[in-house]
Order: structure tokens, then sequence, then C-alpha cells
């Protein structure tokens, strides 16, 4: 093509055009600074929110299934086995939730209980795998062996960070301190009961890992006087993505006394404010790009300047106003493309390295992530291309115009 190939042949480095050269370079190497920069940084929040998204997983349930009754439901069995025969759930574990207060002896502090049933809890979460210490048989009634000294001591599983807030490890004693009261013959006291430390796992998740503890389902029900009632039904569906469509199938078929709600929405003002927080980025870092392509409006202007002669040459040789435009909107957006292929290779090569490697890492005690999480999609890598390439033409509209508007009789009128 014609156009192109003058475009070119202007932007090529020639004895003498050091500083036109000079200034190609800048613009090339600014526009793929901006590349690089929202590369890396979109990648950072996706590595986040999937990251997050995965520990909130790992810990919950994708669907909690619960009734419109204040103090749960019965027949849960039945229940559960109704949400089963959905293809698509792969797993129930009813649970009892409640607050308390956990007492060691060196410290106390108010906690979030779930009762469960250990064989069905590890169908629908991670806690096994995250278990650093000791094991789930404590919350199996069944496994728990008397101790020759004294009473059945059940068992708790609790979060690191809660362990450290307590002072305590493995096998060590807790003390629950129940909302509920009972009588004495000193009045009316709180519900207490003893518990030993059986495991401590350890999320990643602060949230879980400072407030939550388990103990055993029946064990729940007697503690916050719901008898042979639980809470909710938790439930794992096979995609956790469609969990928001399972959860509308399970709501028709359960009927309007149950209200079934996905970790979606249990999450969205979460997820939203990471969603913003992209869109956010993307605009401030789209703005290092736009300040980049006013090198490119600089360097049209100046090799209008400095090639007036030869477009005044090719308007007398019958090149009209358009090709002329058509020229300088390819030097701009030839210039555009180099910076973006150039910022995409360095922001996807910094991204693999962190990947890979883990480079930038982060204190575990400040943030829920140890290193710094990337995630490239492809997606953000089109919007960024299309971005990028939309600013490079418009920087090329007003100088290409300029251009096209040279009188050539004036052009080479001294030459």
């Amino acid at each position: 093509m014609f156009e192109l190939g003058v475009a070119l042949r202007y932007l090529k480095f020639r004895k003498g055009q050091t500083f036109l050269s000079l200034i190609s370079l800048i613009s090339i190497a600014g526009v793929a600074v901006g590349v690089a920069a929202l590369i890396i940084t979109l990648s950072v929040m996706n590595g986040m929110q999937n990251d997050l998204r995965a520990k909130i997983l790992g810990m919950s349930a994708h669907l909690v299934v619960t009734s419109q009754e204040s103090s749960g439901f019965g027949n849960y069995q039945q229940v559960a086995k109704k949400i089963e025969e959905n293809k698509e759930v792969t797993g129930t574990s009813p649970v009892v939730y409640g607050q308390a207060i956990l007492k060691s002896q060196q410290n106390g502090t108010g906690v979030f209980i779930k009762g469960v049933l250990p064989a069905q809890l590890t169908k629908v979460t991670d806690i096994s795998v995250y278990l650093v210490s000791g094991n789930l048989d404590g919350l199996n009634p069944r496994k728990i062996k008397k101790n020759a000294k004294g009473p059945v001591v059940e068992g708790i599983v609790i979060g690191r960070d809660l362990a450290r807030t307590l002072g305590v490890g493995l096998n060590e004693d807790l003390l629950l301190i129940s909302s509920q009261s009972v009588s004495s013959g000193v009045g009316i006291i709180p519900l207490m009961r003893k518990f030993k430390v059986a495991g401590i796992f350890d999320s990643g998740h602060f949230e879980y890992d400072s407030n939550l503890a388990y103990i055993p389902l029946e064990t729940a029900q007697n503690i916050f006087g719901v008898k042979n009632k639980v809470s909710g039904i938790e439930v794992k569906t096979k995609d956790s993505l469609q969990a928001e469509a399972i959860a509308g199938k399970l709501q028709t078929a359960l009927g309007p006394s149950f209200w079934v709600r996905s970790w979606v929405q249990m999450n969205r003002n979460l997820f939203s404010a990471l969603k913003l927080e992209k869109i956010t980025m993307f605009v401030i870092l789209t703005l290092i790009v736009l300040v980049a392509c006013f090198n490119i409006v600089g360097t049209l202007m100046i090799i209008t300047i400095q090639k007036t002669r030869s477009i005044g040459i090719l308007r007398a040789i019958g090149a009209t106003r358009r090709s002329i435009m058509n020229i300088f909107i390819y030097e701009g957006l030839i210039i555009g493309a180099i910076g973006l292929v150039a910022g995409t290779i360095i922001g996807s090569i910094l991204c693999y390295l962190q990947a890979a490697y883990k480079i930038i890492k982060l204190p575990g005690d400040v943030y829920y992530l140890s290193y710094l999480p990337v995630k490239m999609q492809l997606s953000d890598g089109l919007i960024i291309a299309i971005a990028a390439l939309a600013i490079s033409f418009l920087a090329t509209v007003y100088p290409s115009y300029k251009a096209s508007r040279l009188n050539p009789v004036e052009a080479i009128r001294y030459e």
C-alpha cells in the first residue's frame, strides 16, 4: 500500500535525523510502559480476586439453605435428600450456627461457632486441606474416647490466629460460654462447656482463622437450645460459577419456606469492591498511555515540519489529501502498535516471573497473602490493546489533518 510504505520510510532511522528518531523511541517507550503497567496491575487484581475466591470457597459452601424461621428447621435429612436430587449438587452438610465466648487460661474472645458432622463437612469445604495440626476426629462423638480421669471432653477445631489469641495449642482445654442460660443453686448462669483442641486450621483468610470454631453438631444443638433442629444446610456444587443459577432452581424446588443463598450473594459487597477497584485502576493507568500518546502528536508534528518538501512533492505528483492523512495516521498507529507489542511482552514476562518464582513477598502477619498473586486474562489483554490503539489513532487526527492541508506550491517554492 502506497501510504503505508511512505509512513514506514518516514519512521526509518536516517543519518541526520537523530533527534526525530529519539522522539519516536520516546513515544514508543511511553506507550510500552503504559501498556506494561496496565497488564501487570490488572493481572495482580485478577490474581487477588481469584485467590480470595479460592480461600472463601475453601472454607465456605457454594450454597447455604436456611429456613425463614429464625429458630431453624427439623427433618433436615429429608431436606438434604431433596437438595441432592439436583444433579449439579455434589454434597450437603447440616450445620448449626451460633456465637459464643471461648476462654483459655490466658485469654478469652468472642467467636462464631459452627456445629457440624465432620464426614459431611469435608464434602462441602476443604477444611481437611487447611488443617496444620490435629484432625477432625474430635468432632465425631463416636470417636471421642473417655478420659480415664474424668468425663468425656469433646473436641473443637479452631483457626491458627484464634489459637494464637487464646494462647493454646493442640490437646489443650478451652471453655465455651454460650448465650443460653441454665438454672443452678446460685441462680441463672450462662451455659458452659469444656472442650479440648482437636485440630488447628490455617486457611490464609484472617476472618476465618481468627473468628471461626467447629464443634460437634449434636453438642451445638444442645448448647444453643435448638434440640433436633439445624440452622441450615451447606451445599457444594459441581461448578461454583453456576452457583446462582443452581440456587434459583433449588429455591423453586424447596418452596418459599426456605431461603437459598449462593456464595456470590453472601460476598457480593466484597467482590463488587474489588471489581470497582479494577475498573478504577484501569482508568487511572490508561492515563499513562494517554500521556504517552501526546508524544505521538509531537512526533508527527515534527515529521510534518521536516517533511514539508516531501509532502509538497507528493501532492504535486497527484497524492490526495486523504492519502497524506493516511500516511500520518499509519505512522501514529505503527508507533502505538510497536509500543503495544513491547509493553505486552514486558508485562507478560514480569507477570510470568512473579507467578513462577513469587519474587515479591508480602508480610503474612499484615496481609492474608504471603506473596503477590498474578493471573493474566485474554479479555483484559484485548481491552488494553483496543484502548492503546484507539488512543494512538486519536493522537494522529490533528497532525494528519495539518499535513493534508499543506499547499504543495508553498511547500516546494523555496526548494
